[in-house]
């Protein structure tokens, strides 16, 4: 780690050509087969117009480290060595799948390589600059709700990424952020054993944290997504990240920056998504009390911030609500086998 940063030389040029130099004298340990030892040293050349200025020790080793990784393995099982082939990202994908369980790598190691490999792939098969899309968890990142036709739209962009483990993270992601409002630090801990499935096809999660434990009860139009997310997951792994059965080094918003690089619909975070969970319960009535318990909340502030959120109230369903008569709005129900429809209104009495 004293290593880390630390430039070849202070002065960029010179840097530059002792990073060459050091490209060029590379044969790989054990030593390198001719095609996969040239096609390494052509592709992090070819990379260092983006590596840092000047560039380090650190940044080489580990760029010729997992570029060799990923030609010796090409090479070694028939692979075509081209850039288009070996650095797209389901080739990279299987070979971290691939190295992880054979060379014994931790997931520090996994993480590190194919970050490194995603960086290198991007820019020398012409992606679009990470640094013009990832969203940011700063001052500017998304808190206002979701819309419904926003919240269908991110789940099937979660269902279509290419990477499996991407769709296993976001899917899981969406369902625990939009039907149970989760923090994102509760979203990396909730486990198989924490959720519970009733007959009636209700899920019930329960989030421990240090001072606390609480059962929250998903959404109805988000249980079956969730429990089809919860019985796909082996007891004691985490639906986040079903191939763990302990947190992660990354918190969940920085799993979430990879996957939020692939093109989304909108941009979201673990906070937009509770605030989304959070103005659903409170624009359908949800009574303070409850919705605090569920959402672990000791102070109301937050939930002040959100009504200017909410979408204009409606009069007959104010005076309603003001009378103490629980509002119910028209129902539409459809008829079997017709094309017809019929709309069923309730009178103040609860009566159709």
């Amino acid at each position: 780690m004293r290593n880390r940063g630390v430039a070849l030389h202070p002065d960029a040029d010179v840097a530059l050509q002792m990073a060459v130099a050091m490209v060029n004298g590379y044969k790989g340990h054990p030593c390198l087969q001719p095609e996969p030892l040239r096609f390494t040293q052509q592709a992090l050349i070819d990379s260092l117009a983006m590596a840092p200025t000047p560039v380090g020790n650190s940044w080489m080793r580990i760029s010729l480290s997992a570029l060799a990784g990923l030609a010796r393995w090409a090479h070694s099982t028939g692979q075509p060595l081209t850039r288009e082939h070996l650095l797209c990202e389901e080739t990279r994908y299987r070979y971290i799948e691939w190295a992880g369980p054979a060379k014994g790598w931790t997931e520090t190691s996994k993480n590190v390589t194919w970050v490194r490999l995603e960086l290198i792939g991007d820019f020398l098969l012409g992606a679009t600059p990470r640094e013009l899309r990832k969203p940011t968890i700063t001052e500017e990142a998304p808190v206002t709700p979701l819309s419904d036709a926003d919240q269908a739209d991110l789940w099937v962009w979660a269902k279509t990424l290419s990477v499996k483990k991407r769709v296993k993270r976001m899917t899981a992601f969406l369902a625990l952020g939009l039907g149970c409002g989760l923090t994102g630090g509760e979203l990396t801990r909730v486990k198989r054993d924490d959720v519970v499935i009733d007959e009636d096809g209700a899920v019930h999660v329960t989030v421990t944290s240090p001072k606390s434990t609480r059962t929250v009860t998903c959404l109805s139009h988000w249980e079956r997504r969730l429990a089809d997310i919860v019985l796909a997951v082996e007891p004691g792994h985490i639906l986040t990240a079903p191939w763990r059965t302990e947190p992660g080094l990354h918190s969940s918003n920085e799993s979430v920056r990879r996957a939020m690089a692939k093109n989304p619909p909108v941009l979201m975070n673990s906070t937009r998504l509770r605030n989304t969970w959070l103005c659903w319960h409170l624009a359908n009535g949800t009574p303070l009390k409850e919705l605090m318990e569920a959402s672990d909340m000791k102070e109301a502030n937050h939930l002040h911030n959100l009504l200017q959120m909410l979408p204009p109230t409606e009069p007959e369903r104010t005076a309603r609500l003001l009378r103490a008569n629980p509002y119910r709005p028209p129902m539409t129900i459809t008829i079997p086998e017709t094309d017809m429809s019929v709309t069923v209104h309730f009178n103040d009495e609860d009566q159709v």
